[in-house]
């Protein structure tokens, strides 16, 4: 197989695997917001498209989740 077909299946893994990681686990968008991800999504005007299939990105939905700090 040809170096570029091998990577466009691997960005189409990686894609897959980070809307699965979005849809199935909300409690990762604040990882995916410190990664640059969402912001990345917010650029490319995909906001639209990922809310048609029940993915929400919302600034209320960023901050939320996770155990609350304190020692």
């Amino acid at each position: 197989m040809a170096w570029w077909k091998q990577l466009v299946i691997s960005l189409a893994v990686v894609i897959a695997a980070l809307l699965v990681r979005m849809i199935w686990v909300p409690s990762a968008m604040p990882f995916l917001e410190r990664a640059g991800v969402l912001q990345q999504i917010d650029r490319l005007g995909l906001s639209g498209p990922l809310s048609r299939i029940g993915v929400t990105i919302e600034s209320e939905q960023r901050g939320a989740g996770g155990p609350p700090g304190g020692g």
